[in-house]
């Protein structure tokens, strides 16, 4: 893979109704947060990954245990070398990992990296991690202190900054989250681009939050399902009210955003052979 020339990349990959972000650092790097379902980790985000020359994943970060996130982290580990895996402290209930069976997606691919020896470096609270010049990943949480009443809202929430250019990653967390961020970082979480949290459904997205982070750009990471319908419309209105540009994967493919550090640009990419409709 050619080196991005000082140039950051993160590209929200078109994997049906799911998360995969892959992040290309300016010193040649790799960063994969999340890899959708299992079918789509097969047919889109390993293909996606070959297709433009990635031979080593060196971090892999899973957001939160659901497998419309971590699950395609099973074809990924069996395709590429990963150097390093991370992921945040699951705060929840007790009573939601007894009523989850998607856990068993999740310890697969817990077993799965075991097995292969990979180190898991797990995050709690606020961390400041300088990846470079002009490149540092500031994680907002979860928090060390709070016991979440669902696992969406445990989800890994950082932000990458690459000179004066911002991006807010997000997962799954829903209002009850959004509040307790803004309550406690206010407008640190400032970002140009957002990765809109929950697939744009309505339970996340508070006019509250948006106000703070206050985004130029906001992509929403959804496709078709028989059960949700993703993003919800007044969703995408309360951005485009704020005067947010939405993206949504679904309808732009994979959608490339570039930064040079002091400006961004963004690229729509349509990826529709390997696009996974999900049918649950």
């Amino acid at each position: 893979m050619s080196s991005s020339g000082g140039r950051l990349e993160m590209v929200f990959l078109d994997c049906g109704k799911g998360d995969a972000v892959l992040m290309r650092t300016p010193g040649n790097k790799c960063v994969l947060l999340d890899a959708g379902k299992p079918e789509a980790g097969k047919k889109s985000v390993v293909p996606f990954l070959q297709q433009t020359g990635v031979n080593k994943i060196d971090v892999a970060v899973f957001s939160h245990p659901h497998q419309d996130h971590v699950g395609g982290f099973l074809s990924v580990l069996d395709t590429f070398e990963v150097g390093l895996i991370m992921r945040g402290e699951t705060n929840v209930h007790p009573s939601q990992k007894q009523q989850l069976s998607e856990w068993e997606v999740y310890d697969q691919v817990l077993e799965k990296v075991q097995s292969k020896g990979i180190p898991i470096v797990i995050i709690e609270g606020r961390n400041d991690m300088v990846l470079g010049p002009q490149l540092e990943v500031v994680i907002f949480g979860p928090f060390k202190d709070q016991l979440w009443g669902n696992v969406n809202d445990s989800s890994l929430v950082f932000q990458v900054r690459h000179g004066k250019v911002r991006f807010l990653l997000t997962g799954d967390i829903g209002k009850t989250s959004e509040k307790c961020y803004v309550e406690r970082y206010q407008y640190d979480l400032k970002s140009h681009v957002l990765k809109v949290p929950h697939h744009g459904l309505n339970d996340a997205s508070s006019l509250f939050f948006i106000r703070h982070v206050q985004p130029e750009t906001a992509v929403i990471s959804c496709g078709y399902s028989t059960l949700y319908k993703t993003p919800s419309e007044a969703v995408v209105e309360r951005y485009e009210k704020e005067n947010t540009r939405v993206l949504r994967t679904d309808r732009d493919g994979n959608v490339t955003i570039v930064s040079d550090g002091e400006t961004y640009e963004v690229v729509k990419q349509q990826n529709k052979e390997n696009t996974v409709r999900d049918r649950q």
